[in-house]
């Protein structure tokens, strides 16, 4: 566990590298992949530093939008 990364399952279906690929083009958001043995199942989010509520709506808002593209 840490403080200043959340780690995400990545929906069925659904690559980092598409998902990473949507959001850095199309919202301007980064993600990190898992790593070790959940490197292919999740996805992480940063959250250190200077990080204030609407930057956390900000990366939802931008995966919401992200993975309804990709599940149509």
């Amino acid at each position: 566990a840490s403080p200043t990364v959340t780690a995400v399952k990545l929906p069925q279906g659904v690559s980092h590298k598409e998902l990473s690929d949507l959001l850095e083009r199309d919202y301007g958001v980064v993600i990190g992949e898992g790593l070790g043995k959940i490197k292919d199942s999740v996805f992480r989010v940063g959250h250190m530093g200077s990080i204030q509520r609407t930057d956390v709506l900000a990366v939802l808002s931008a995966l919401e939008g992200a993975l309804g593209s990709l599940r149509k």
